[in-house]
């Protein structure tokens, strides 16, 4: 996209990945551009990627079909051309307009068809993501939905230990939250600490954390430190359920900070604490809070993606390092 289309519509040139972010209609800001080019008299052409469906999920290293539907009121359309990410990556000439992807690549994809019709005229079809999840253990770990996102959770490891990536659309807060959470079940006083490495900029305050959660119904009570995505600044706030079915408390300080960075969230008997650090060494309080739990919880990583009241879901995937659970004490919690 050009730089002067960019700024006139607050995006930064340098920054590559704001071409997939979505406004509230569920438009990139790629498809945004493109379909603002005027044509040249002749009636568009039409495309629709009519396979995968939009936010399909698979597996990484396998082989998926993109295939396109086309029509041309004043001609015939003569070429289809396929964009991953904004780029081209493969053309075909003759029906079904196919694209064979092979050993497709963890993370999310935009896809996009471009009709040409005999007279050069063109048209981009609307995205259609798809999300390539890796498969394997995650043991010591568990993973659930909380709630009814509109695309399946994930949870993967990293090649070295504790690297952990969370993968969830939703959002938590309200009277019922709707998220992926990775999670241990604990007893007793403990503490949890990960040090944040990306959050996908879903939305202004997509998020990652940490949590201690009653349950894994969607209303349980729960206190949790998370690092909502803005780019100006991120900043750890303190969320908490006092009770089932309650509205959602926040704590949230001044003190903003980048990416990557460390957070803790500490439990002893029913008093939180939650903590954040840039070194994992020196740590700063943000947040202090009482709730009552109880004595086995469910303790881990947690992601949303800041769903807005929508049909539209995104999908938010967040990497952390350095994760540990343990006892405050150094006794060891007892996790199952």
């Amino acid at each position: 996209m050009p730089n002067d289309w960019e700024i006139s519509h607050g995006l930064d040139p340098k920054d590559p990945s704001d071409r997939n972010m979505t406004n509230n209609e569920g438009f990139t800001n790629l498809e945004l551009y493109l379909n603002s080019i005027p044509g040249n008299g002749s009636a568009n052409p039409s495309a629709v990627i009519t396979a995968p469906a939009n936010n399909t999920v698979v597996k990484a290293g396998s082989n998926v079909t993109i295939e396109a539907s086309v029509s041309d009121e004043d001609g015939s359309v003569t070429k289809v051309e396929f964009y991953r990410n904004g780029e081209k990556v493969g053309e075909d000439e003759s029906m079904p307009f196919r694209y064979q992807w092979t050993d497709v690549a963890d993370g999310t994809h935009y896809w996009a068809a471009k009709a040409i019709d005999d007279t050069g005229t063109m048209a981009f079809s609307t995205s259609v993501v798809v999300h390539a999840n890796t498969k394997g253990s995650i043991r010591p770990w568990k993973s659930a939905d909380v709630g009814s996102p509109g695309i399946p959770g994930h949870t993967q490891l990293g090649g070295a230990p504790g690297e952990v990536t969370v993968k969830s659309a939703g959002d938590i807060g309200g009277t019922k939250d709707v998220f992926h959470f990775a999670y241990q079940k604990v007893k007793g006083d403990a503490e949890i600490v990960a040090r944040i490495e990306s959050i996908t900029p879903t939305n202004e305050e997509a998020e990652a954390g940490i949590m201690f959660r009653e349950s894994l119904k969607e209303d349980a009570s729960f206190v949790s430190l998370v690092v909502p995505y803005i780019r100006t600044g991120k900043r750890g706030v303190t969320l908490s359920r006092a009770e089932e079915g309650g509205e959602v408390a926040r704590i949230q300080p001044d003190q903003e900070f980048q990416l990557p960075y460390w957070i803790k969230l500490v439990r002893k008997d029913n008093q939180f604490t939650s903590f954040v650090s840039q070194d994992g060494t020196s740590w700063t309080t943000v947040g202090n809070v009482q709730v009552d739990l109880p004595k086995q919880v469910y303790v881990g990583l947690v992601a949303d993606a800041a769903k807005v009241n929508n049909e539209t879901w995104k999908y938010n995937t967040s990497t952390f390092s350095n994760v540990n659970i343990s006892a405050k004490t150094g006794i060891g919690p007892k996790a199952e």
